[in-house]
């Protein structure tokens, strides 16, 4: 295998239980990422089906007026799926159904999966061990030890926040070594402080249990499984994926991975996350007043009367999943800034409401 160096961007600013922002904000300071480049492996792609959208109950006005309407914002594209169809696929110039994007934070949900499979197979007994039995470099009294695996998930370990100390963290020689370095804060189990360093530390889980680098392990029990093909990770300096942040893919590798959850872990008859997990996830661990509730990576709202979870990285990308209509629907931008949450909330209202009514 070859590590291929090269530049990226991220920001981020925390985002506590007393704040009513919807995600992250990830650093846009330019850093040196390496990206795990595997050997050639002829995948076949998932084989998408393709209705119009006359047929799930829209217009050609409605489409074109949401077409108009991500044309005034800073959209790369959109995609409807709907009943394991897609209806209906926007981008914006430049950019094809073959453009790949960087995901951000929406890497935490596809580590979240990853755990899950995890999980079922046996690699990782109990959510609720402490990380002590993972790191046996750490003390059995230093104030990490007794942290679970469930406080991370969940964005409760009360380690401090990577979103604040963003930059030195992700310049440092060490991710793992700077988390271990970092005061704990809060009291394991009590306060949500949305966190990228909680992430990473399931990714070494992930690792140490499975002898597997995070991307190899994706690419073994989910990406190639599903004909997930275009999907990347990056690696940490001391070589862990980046499960919180450094995944990138195209926007229907984006919903195939919604529609995964939508069919309850299930493609083609193949089970590759267990229902189980796939519930335990998108439940709410943690409730949020006046903000979207928190799953096991994932974020959990109402819109109107519908229930939805979602995937949210930085600069406004979305995977929404909505199981009671069954629709997938994302979203790529090229915002510096998570401040558009409204805007694409309404998106995704307007697009159930109307499909409320006319069915």
């Amino acid at each position: 295998m070859k590590i291929l160096f090269l530049l990226f961007s991220l920001a981020l600013f925390s985002c506590e239980e007393k704040m009513e922002v919807e995600a992250p904000v990830e650093n846009t300071d330019v850093l040196e990422h390496s990206i795990l480049e595997v050997e050639p492996i002829i995948i076949e792609p998932y084989k998408w089906k393709y209705d119009s959208y006359e047929n799930h109950f829209f217009t050609k006005d409605f489409i074109q007026n949401f077409h108009n309407e991500m044309s005034k914002m800073n959209i790369k594209s959109a995609i409807i799926v709907h009943d394991g169809y897609i209806i209906d696929e926007y981008y914006a110039s430049g950019y094809t159904a073959s453009s790949v994007f960087p995901v951000h934070s929406c890497s935490k949900s596809i580590t979240s999966a990853l755990f899950g499979i995890a999980l079922e197979k046996g690699f990782i007994k109990d959510v609720n061990a402490p990380i002590y039995n993972f790191f046996p470099e750490l003390d059995e009294d230093s104030p990490y030890s007794h942290i679970t695996l469930a406080q991370l998930l969940s964005n409760t370990s009360g380690i401090k926040t990577t979103e604040t100390d963003w930059y030195n963290w992700r310049s440092s020689s060490n991710w793992t070594d700077y988390l271990f370095h970092s005061p704990v804060v809060y009291k394991p189990g009590s306060t949500f402080s949305y966190s990228t360093g909680n992430t990473h530390l399931l990714s070494n889980v992930i690792e140490r249990v499975t002898g597997k680098n995070l991307f190899a392990f994706a690419q073994e029990v989910l990406l190639h499984p599903i004909g997930m093909t275009s999907a990347t990770c990056g690696n940490s300096p001391e070589g862990v994926g980046d499960g919180g942040n450094g995944f990138r893919m195209t926007a229907k590798d984006m919903a195939l991975f919604g529609l995964l959850y939508l069919q309850n872990g299930n493609i083609n008859g193949k089970q590759i996350i267990s229902e189980d997990w796939i519930k335990t996830s998108t439940s709410a661990h943690v409730v949020r007043h006046q903000a979207s509730d928190y799953g096991y990576q994932w974020w959990i709202n109402s819109f109107g009367k519908h229930s939805v979870y979602f995937a949210n990285g930085h600069g406004e990308q979305f995977i929404f999943v909505i199981p009671d209509t069954r629709f997938v629907i994302t979203f790529t931008s090229g915002y510096n800034d998570n401040s558009h949450f409204t805007q694409y909330r309404k998106f995704v209202e307007n697009i159930l409401l109307t499909f409320d009514k006319a069915k």
